[in-house]
């Protein structure tokens, strides 16, 4: 009996989206990237326990999701 085995390829992408803001940049900044429970999703977490997002604000940065009790935690990019 022969086991049958799918190989699974990933790929990437690179995402531009512009958003038109009218905030200051200083604002914006902290909603954006400091701030980022306001508006990432409770529903978006892959962790029961998780303790929110974070984005790393630097060149080569982790958008990251940080772990909970549990220890699960999830790079998103």
């Amino acid at each position: 009996m022969s086991e049958k085995k799918e190989l699974l390829t990933a790929g990437a992408a690179n995402v531009v989206i512009e958003i038109p803001i009218n905030a200051p940049v200083s604002r914006t900044w902290s909603t954006m990237i400091i701030d980022i429970s306001r508006w990432w999703r409770k529903d978006f977490l892959i962790c029961e326990d998780s303790k929110g997002m974070t984005i790393e604000p630097r060149v080569g940065g982790l958008l990251f999701e940080r772990a909970g009790l549990e220890g699960c935690g999830y790079a998103w990019g």
